[in-house]
């Protein structure tokens, strides 16, 4: 699967991919935004990561982990995850390497999924659940029309900071997104 923005190609991990998902995620301002992301983050987390998601192209997905390609280079990673394709949601994982930030990539990239949840996978609902001192998260959800769904106190741990976190979590409804 591709996808195709004015700047980035969305598309399917691969075994090249795995020096930039190691450069990247060993940043600690990236990893300690993630929710199950090993820290530090080694060749063989790359390669299961990598691995995991060959695997899921070749079942009825319940995650699209597509790489984000900017100028010929992997740059991180959005996805739709936890597809149920009874209630039609599912959540928004994303994130990208920190010499990218605050260039409208993330935008860019998580609108073009949002685009093919609701029109290809025909979702009704996408969830997102950033931590809650996650500021720029929290920002780029309420700027693609999340709404703030509820609060959980002391939810999840990163493994890159090794602190306990609240979660915010935001649902985005069909009905309520505008393309």
């Amino acid at each position: 699967m591709k996808l195709e923005t004015k700047r980035l190609v969305l598309r399917e991990l691969k075994d090249s991919d795995a020096k930039c998902l190691v450069e990247n995620l060993n940043d600690l301002e990236v990893s300690k935004n993630l929710h199950s992301i090993p820290y530090p983050f080694s060749d063989i987390d790359a390669k299961l990561k990598i691995d995991y998601a060959k695997n899921e192209i070749k079942k009825d997905r319940e995650n699209y982990e597509l790489g984000i390609e900017y100028k010929g280079q992997l740059i991180g990673i959005v996805s739709l995850h936890m597809l149920n394709k009874i209630q039609g949601n599912c959540f928004l994982d994303y994130w990208i390497g920190k010499k990218y930030w605050r260039k409208g990539i993330i935008f860019e990239a998580t609108s073009a999924l949002i685009i093919f949840g609701f029109t290809k996978l025909q979702l009704k609902t996408i969830e997102s659940a950033p931590f809650a001192d996650n500021i720029a998260s929290k920002k780029l959800l309420e700027k693609l029309g999340f709404k703030k769904r509820f609060f959980i106190s002391k939810k999840d741990k990163s493994n890159a900071d090794n602190k306990v976190h609240d979660v915010q979590t935001y649902i985005l409804t069909k009905e309520g997104w505008v393309e």
